[in-house]
């Protein structure tokens, strides 16, 4: 199983784009997070870096993260989406500050 590290950082509204391999293929993505203030959590929207088909929309950065915060898109086949606390925060969740250092979003082959 391959895993990517993906290259967020804690700035409000970024957007990338970068490749992951996916079941053995190379898949450009284009990733654009935000802040959401009102609910205190981070959100992203995913791309095909090549048609600029939305794939994802608004995906939270909450609940279980210990698990693939992507499941319910697994008929898509656009891989697994990890949260992973590399510091050992009390944090629950990604804060406004700690995302890309605190956690790591990590993205792997569909299993």
């Amino acid at each position: 199983m391959t895993e990517v590290v993906i290259p967020v950082t804690n700035q409000p509204n970024q957007t990338f784009t970068t490749t992951v391999e996916i079941n053995g293929e190379n898949r450009s993505f284009r990733f654009s997070f935000s802040w959401n203030g009102c609910g205190n959590y981070w959100e992203f929207d995913l791309y095909d870096n090549n048609t600029n088909e939305q794939l994802l929309n608004k995906i939270p950065l909450v609940g279980n993260l210990k698990g693939n915060i992507i499941s319910q898109y697994a008929y898509k086949r656009i891989g697994e989406a990890r949260i992973i606390n590399i510091s050992g925060s009390n944090d629950l969740i990604p804060n406004q500050d700690n995302l890309g250092s605190d956690y790591y979003l990590i993205w792997s082959d569909n299993v």
